[in-house]
């Protein structure tokens, strides 16, 4: 499609992390500052240190906008700067003016024609990750090989991951270890095909860019027409519902890698509390500041603010310290490849594929890489208008672009998909599962907030845990004690010798300050195990599988029984959906044809709803069906959360909807139709046509 051109290449590859050691001795930066920042861009943070330390502090474009919070009183500007050049993960360069700035690693390939480029780019895949050209992404069933993994397993290893320990991968049956890899190969091969397939190779009619703000930084999106109606005429815009969306997000001059609602957990803010009582100066980045924290506990604020990180999360997170400021960093760098020689001979092959240009790249970090790739959008939406840059125009079609804003477009296009190629390969090539291990998540994120289960087995390769999928055959754990019951999460060290069933409940009742009975086996059960800084509920599910009996919640303390029967717990919720829709177990578990078309009410029916609390049985015949349809579409669509679902579907006379009136991020209404159980679990949204 296009012809190739030569460009200069500027490349700077940082450490990850700056000291405060590392910066020149220059005495304006011993004097004392004072910040607040509340999830601000990086670039107005420094702005506002700047003004008061009257130190000019920059930084690169496509860094500018990462979210940043930040507390400090009288605190060293060179700590300040140390610590938030290591949250950015870049390096400080004095200028000959006296200023300080962080730059970005960039990278200016030349263009090249996008069918030889896809061409040399397939070549250089391993075997197995090659996609079939035009073809879409494979599908991998992770959860049938998670169920392969567990059933392969002796019962010694079974019970060793379901008590909290790991099994090395060398250890795992034949069938399990190929299981494993085929689950770790599953995501770099999507992938692979995804980026040797683009959304952008269409007709150049059809593909366009929208202009819009991110925190009031310029951003841009791809965009697809959905109906091509050819070239467009010079001078006219097309209508905005022509225009489809796409997955892809193109970084512009704001990117930061920050997304999603800013400041919706409780981490920033209770950081920013405690650092109010204690005077101790922090900083941390948005993609933390959102997770939900713990209450803080300990006497320093070390330990205060260490316990703030949720269990499941401290993994990957922790602070350090630089100076006098503390900072909240990744503890590993996760997903950071293994250097195979596996790998090293596809980084050469392509490295004799590709211009000289693109080396560079390939030898950067994977934050490195994505900052370097956003450099090129940053350069790109430098040469857009004003208007197209305030977001004026709502969709800017390719066509009707300069030729050379459109080349550096198609080479930005391309070098992106360079480096989403080669992030898959290193995927597929940089873990060293030799010396991996197997276990399974008992807390943290992946844990179902309705039922209390992990939420997959995972795989650890030095400090990298990957998850795998929920294995089918594996036990639901603590299935009648709430998932996030906070007295399940706070974690103990516990050892039992051989001990009675009836001596260690009574040292759980002491540990967990709650009742607890035990109705006693039919054989005796005496209990050997060791856990160190476990959650309590592994230490509860430890005892379930051990005695065969099964924890439920009575009032204030916990009784352990024999089982409960799986139906009343809609354990078996195909058979469950089946008698609510009057359908075969077999058809309810047929994929859906396709969302349900929009639903149409009634001014009356619109009134009902928006005042609230409208009992299913008091609709239409249509509607109530219209409802069972709903809800029967998205367990078809996410087989993940078919028992939360099949709940909802087993108490619909319990079911309590209301409307909601909102807008998208494009201006446009709709109206959202609420399900939700009293006290229980909640559909989401249905958008409806209230027209």
């Amino acid at each position: 499609m296009w012809l190739s051109r030569g460009c200069a290449l500027l490349l700077a590859l940082l450490p990850a992390v700056a000291c405060a050691a590392d910066l020149p001795d220059d005495p304006r930066l011993a004097q004392p500052i004072a910040l607040t920042a509340v999830s601000q861009p990086l670039q107005q943070v420094l702005a506002q240190l700047s003004q008061a330390a009257g130190v000019k502090l920059t930084v690169a474009e496509p860094v500018g906008g990462l979210g940043v919070t930040a507390s400090a009183r009288a605190c060293p500007l060179r700590d300040l700067m140390a610590a938030l050049a290591a949250v950015a993960e870049l390096e400080w360069e004095r200028g000959e003016d006296g200023s300080y700035h962080l730059p970005a690693p960039t990278i200016d390939p030349p263009l090249m024609e996008t069918e030889r480029l896809t061409g040399k780019l397939l070549a250089a895949c391993p075997s197995w990750m090659r996609p079939t050209p035009g073809a879409a992404p494979p599908r991998t069933d992770t959860g049938a090989l998670a169920d392969t993994i567990y059933t392969a397993l002796s019962p010694e290893q079974r019970d060793s991951i379901e008590e909290g320990r790991e099994v090395a991968f060398r250890d795992l049956p034949p069938a399990a270890r190929r299981a494993v890899l085929e689950c770790q190969r599953a995501g770099p091969r999507s992938d692979a095909a995804k980026a040797l397939n683009p959304w952008w190779r269409v007709p150049l009619d059809s593909l366009g860019i929208r202009a819009s703000r991110l925190r009031g930084e310029p951003s841009w999106s791809g965009a697809v027409r959905s109906r091509p109606t050819g070239v467009a005429q010079p001078g006219t815009r097309p209508a905005f519902r022509e225009w489809r969306g796409v997955a892809h997000f193109l970084p512009g001059a704001g990117s930061g890698g920050v997304a999603g609602p800013l400041f919706s957990g409780s981490l920033a803010r209770k950081a920013l509390e405690l650092s109010g009582e204690s005077g101790a100066s922090l900083v941390m980045p948005d993609s933390a500041s959102r997770l939900d924290a713990d209450e803080p506990k300990g006497e320093t604020p070390a330990a205060r603010l260490a316990s703030l990180i949720p269990v499941g999360w401290r993994e990957r997170y922790g602070w350090r310290q630089s100076g006098s400021v503390w900072w909240l960093a990744r503890r590993s760098s996760e997903g950071e490849p293994v250097e195979s020689p596996e790998l090293a001979r596809c980084r050469r092959l392509l490295e004799g594929m590709l211009p000289p240009e693109y080396h560079p790249l390939l030898a950067m970090a994977p934050l490195a890489r994505r900052r370097a790739v956003a450099s090129l959008g940053a350069r790109l939406f430098r040469t857009l208008s004003p208007r197209e840059v305030k977001g004026g125009v709502a969709v800017l079609a390719v066509a009707e672009l300069p030729e050379e804003q459109r080349e550096r477009l198609y080479t930005l296009l391309q070098t992106d998909m360079v480096a989403q190629l080669w992030s898959a390969i290193e995927r597929g090539l940089g873990a060293d599962l030799a010396s991996g291990s197997v276990g399974r998540w008992f807390d943290g994120p992946g844990v179902s907030d309705d039922l209390g289960y992990p939420s997959s087995l995972f795989l650890r390769v030095g400090e990298t845990r990957t998850g795998i999928a929920v294995p089918r055959s594996s036990p639901v754990i603590l299935r009648l004690l709430a998932a996030r019951d906070p007295v399940l999460e706070q974690r103990v060290d516990f050892a039992a010798r051989d001990e009675p069933l009836a001596d260690v409940i009574a040292r759980l009742s002491t540990i967990i300050g709650a009742p607890v009975a035990a109705q006693e086996p039919e054989r005796e059960v005496r209990l050997t195990g060791d856990f160190g800084q476990q959650p309590v509920r592994l230490l509860m599910h430890w005892i379930e599988r051990r005695t065969r009996l099964q924890w439920s919640r009575r009032g204030g303390g916990y009784a352990l029984a024999a089982p409960t029967p799986a139906e009343t717990v809609t354990a078996d919720w195909p058979r469950a959906l089946a008698a609510l829709l009057r359908e075969t177990p077999e058809a309810a578990q047929r994929p859906s044809e396709g969302s349900p078309q929009p639903l149409a009410l009634t001014a009356g029916e619109l009134a009902a709803l928006r005042a609230g609390g409208v009992a299913l049985n008091r609709l239409s015949p249509a509607i109530q069906e219209r409802v069972r349809s709903l809800i029967q579409y998205g367990i078809r669509r996410d087989t993940r959360q078919a028992e939360r679902d099949s709940q909802i579907l087993n108490r619909l006379q319990e079911v309590r909807l209301r409307l909601n009136d909102s807008k998208d991020e494009r201006g446009y209404s709709y109206t959202a139709l609420i399900i939700e159980v009293p006290g229980g679990a909640r559909y989401g949204m249905i958008l409806l046509d209230s027209d």
